[in-house]
C-alpha cells in the first residue's frame, strides 16, 4: 500500500519531484503543526494514500510549510492546510488547492 511520506528537507523534495515517472500524479500536502485543520486533513490524506497499491502511478508527500519556507514559495503557498497536486506528463505540470 502507498504512503504519505514526510519531506524534511528541500534537497530531498526536490530529488523526489525529479525522479516522479512520467504520468504520476503527486498530492503535495502543506501542513502546520499547530493547524487543527491540518492534522485533520492529514489523517484523511493518510488514509487516502493507504488504498493505493504501492506501485500506483501516484504519491503523497507532505511537509511542514514553516519548516521548508522556500519550496512553500515555490508553489505559492498562502495559507495551511495546502494541497497541490502535480502531474508529470511528460514534464510537471502543477494545479493548487488551498
Amino acid at each position: 500500500m502507498a504512503t504519505m511520506q514526510e519531506m524534511t528537507d528541500e534537497s530531498a523534495f526536490q530529488s523526489t519531484i525529479s525522479a516522479l515517472a512520467p504520468s504520476t500524479l503527486a498530492i503535495i500536502y502543506f501542513h502546520a503543526p499547530w493547524a487543527k485543520p491540518c492534522e485533520q486533513m492529514g489523517v484523511i490524506l493518510k488514509t487516502l494514500a493507504s488504498t493505493y497499491p504501492a506501485d500506483a502511478p501516484i504519491k503523497f508527500l507532505s511537509l511542514n510549510a514553516e519548516d521548508l519556507p522556500e519550496v512553500s514559495e515555490q508553489y505559492d503557498v498562502t495559507a495551511v492546510p495546502y494541497i497541490c497536486l502535480l502531474y508529470t506528463s511528460p514534464s510537471p505540470r502543477d494545479r493548487s488547492l488551498s
